[in-house]
């Protein structure tokens, strides 16, 4: 009898277990679809000092600049961007509405039903950002070329934070290795055992080193996905490399590169640029983090006469503009 009621005990709690971490993933789901409802949001800090710089930067020269030769829905986007921005950099209280399209409202329906469907989708990270990677991860398909560019090849992942991109690259590309920079200790752990969880020792290929201008021993501050590279008081030491010399050292060729390094965007092309001359790779650059990244990052790589094309892809439908990637094929 006592071992029927202990069983019982157990089916019910674990029952319940589950339930309560389905509700877990898409609490912030939830918590932004309230929104809707409310009709108004604050600005928050992070939000308006990035606004800001990037209204800052804006002159009518450099976004012309930015908008040259792109697609008609490309510079659509822009323009919208840019809307939003300026509405967050003048204004403390949000009409939600301002802020957020038809389209991105239904993004943010269906990512809270993803995720109640998929608790578990590949792995049990929270943060609601390596959520919403997995959940864009067939907006990968919209990239030309891109499933045949990136085939049998090898992909630089800078920087990895908890191996979510990685592990999204790892289901979309049929590629050789992923090579993952990840300075952070802790997110370094948790990014491996992202790589043992789902069976990929041998296809992606973790690399504790930072990413900078030259090779050295640095610092990193911050903690979890807004850890950066800094000159004076951080959070531990770490190793620094390039690009350029990774690519050199390691003999292997490179078809795609995705850098979301915490503002350093700009610089990391620079940091690059052997690489981007002579291999051409397809690049993924996150430039919401600062007004520089925003609009001199594309006029930058037409500078160098390298023959790009361009378009945007938005991966965080919760955000005003944050998660915008430039494409760079």
């Amino acid at each position: 009898m006592l071992n029927l009621l202990l069983k019982f005990y157990y089916y019910t709690i674990s029952k319940w277990r589950k339930f309560f971490k389905k509700l877990h993933y898409t609490w912030h789901a939830i918590k932004y679809l309230k929104s809707i409802k409310w009709g108004l949001r604050y600005r928050d800090e992070d939000i308006k000092n990035r606004a800001q710089d990037i209204m800052w930067y804006y002159t009518w020269e450099m976004f012309e600049k930015l908008k040259k030769w792109l697609q008609e829905k490309d510079q659509a986007f822009i323009t919208r961007m840019l809307n939003k921005i300026k509405t967050i950099s003048e204004n403390n209280i949000l009409p939600y509405k301002e802020l957020f399209s038809h389209t991105e409202e239904q993004e943010q329906k269906a990512f809270a039903k993803f995720c109640l469907q998929y608790p578990n989708k590949y792995f049990s990270f929270n943060e609601i950002t390596s959520r919403l990677n997995l959940f864009y991860k067939k907006t990968l398909h919209e990239i030309p070329w891109a499933m045949e560019y990136v085939k049998n090849k090898n992909i630089l992942d800078c920087w990895w934070y908890i191996g979510d991109t990685a592990l999204v690259f790892s289901k979309t590309f049929e590629y050789d290795k992923i090579y993952t920079f990840e300075p952070d200790t802790k997110n370094y752990q948790r990014a491996k055992k992202t790589i043992k969880d789902n069976n990929l020792n041998d296809k992606i290929i973790p690399i504790k080193l930072g990413l900078s201008w030259s090779e050295y021993n640095g610092k990193i501050t911050g903690f979890s996905a807004g850890s950066k590279i800094e000159k004076s008081w951080a959070w531990e030491d770490i190793s620094v490399t390039t690009i350029d010399n990774f690519v050199k050292k390691e003999n292997i060729h490179v078809w795609l590169i995705k850098r979301d390094i915490e503002g350093m965007e700009y610089e990391s092309i620079l940091w690059a640029e052997k690489t981007i001359k002579e291999q051409k790779p397809i690049l993924l650059i996150s430039i919401y983090h600062t007004g520089k990244d925003f609009f001199e990052i594309k006029p930058l790589l037409e500078s160098r006469n390298i023959w790009y094309k361009f378009m945007f892809l938005k991966w965080n439908c919760f955000h005003p503009f944050a998660d915008i990637l430039l494409v760079c094929y």
